[in-house]
């Protein structure tokens, strides 16, 4: 059993933004609160997925639980050193997040609002 870091070097912390993928970073949007803007500790995530396996593998993320909520999603956490780490860069504006609305078209009928065009984040990453 590794023991659970809570503070990261410098060094470190400059080495874990320049090896992160695109794709892991999308996935760490997903800890991103819309409401409060900023990065919260936890998120529910697919076990399923080789992206999840990876960051879990590297330390960023821990599986917080044993149970799942539907089927395959479990609920991680962000480490605390990563957690810092990212609402830092987040507080120097070095990280941006920001929803696009798609436009309405208003000549097309919407049945319900399933029917309307999704919100896409859209995220600057330095």
């Amino acid at each position: 059993m590794r023991p659970v870091r809570t503070k990261i070097s410098n060094h470190k912390a400059k080495n874990f933004f320049k090896r992160i993928t695109r794709d892991e970073k999308e996935y760490l949007i997903r800890f991103y609160d819309f409401d409060r803007q900023y990065f919260k500790d936890n998120c529910d995530l697919p076990l399923n997925d080789g992206v999840v396996a990876k960051l879990e593998y590297k330390g960023i993320i821990a599986r917080s639980s044993s149970v799942s909520r539907e089927y395959l999603n479990f609920s991680y956490l962000l480490q605390p050193w990563a957690l810092e780490l990212i609402n830092k860069k987040l507080d120097s504006g070095e990280i941006r997040i920001e929803i696009e609305k798609p436009a309405r078209n208003a000549n097309r009928f919407y049945m319900s609002p399933s029917d309307e065009p999704s919100e896409q984040v859209k995220y600057i990453w330095k």
